[in-house]
């Protein structure tokens, strides 16, 4: 695989790995995307920094965003504002807002796109008592979380697509073999398959104000292109 980083249209650094990679891209809330090419650490994913101050709780909410029929990674590019996944035949775009918990998700043509949650604090890793309600309405779909069992507040992930969600409701098991290499238990861990879209853009954001999650999709979703321009005029600031 390539790994790539752009500072200008001029200026790259490239280098070839065979070991596995992936990438990590923070924003200024504290939260952060780290993804590999197939998951294997509980502690991979986007996660989002619940409240404002310093040691704000984490919380993980995306295990994973998987494509049906496509080639495996061959470069991951580093924009500094974003982060591309280029597979044989597709480009995948993760960005993530800044002040906002809110993930922007692209790929440079329609694809069958599925998401996988694992909505949780980041050193939570009971298994019973989570609940999810997945509620689609055309190109928009709220997943509403709760735990029974412990004090993990309810949290809301707000979804919007340039195709229609579809509910998938299916948990399955999720084998995490950096977790074991590094002797972190558990290994194992169930996770939740919650819509599946045929499209190009999701924009994903998050709250425990059911409100919030769905201006910032909306928000967001609406504004792409601006978002867009702006992180990447900023980071100009700096090269």
């Amino acid at each position: 695989m390539k790994i790539t980083h752009c500072f200008d249209a001029n200026t790259r650094i490239t280098k070839s790995t065979k070991e596995e990679t992936g990438f990590l891209l923070a924003h200024k809330t504290g939260g952060y995307v780290w993804l590999p090419s197939t998951p294997i650490s509980r502690y991979q994913g986007w996660f989002f920094a619940l409240g404002e101050s310093a040691g704000s709780r984490l919380y993980r909410v995306i295990e994973n965003i998987e494509l049906q029929e496509t080639g495996e990674i061959r470069e991951l590019k580093n924009n500094f504002w974003s982060i591309q996944r280029k597979r044989a035949n597709l480009v995948e775009t993760f960005m993530l807002t800044d002040y906002t918990n809110a993930l922007i998700y692209e790929v440079s043509a329609p694809s069958v796109i599925q998401l996988v949650l694992d909505i949780k604090d980041s050193y939570d890793n009971t298994e019973e008592g989570r609940l999810y309600e997945v509620e689609t309405h055309g190109t928009s779909a709220l997943v509403s979380f709760r735990h029974q069992y412990n004090n993990t507040p309810p949290l809301f992930l707000a979804i919007r697509a340039n195709g229609k969600l579809h509910a998938i409701n299916q948990w399955h098991a999720r084998y995490y073999s950096l977790d074991q290499r590094r002797g972190s238990f558990p290994y194992n861990r169930y996770v939740f398959s919650a819509v599946r879209v045929k499209g190009s853009a999701i924009v994903c954001a998050v709250s425990d104000n059911k409100n919030t999650a769905l201006k910032e999709a909306d928000r967001a979703f609406g504004s792409l292109k601006e978002i867009k321009l702006q992180k990447k005029n900023e980071i100009k600031k700096f090269f």
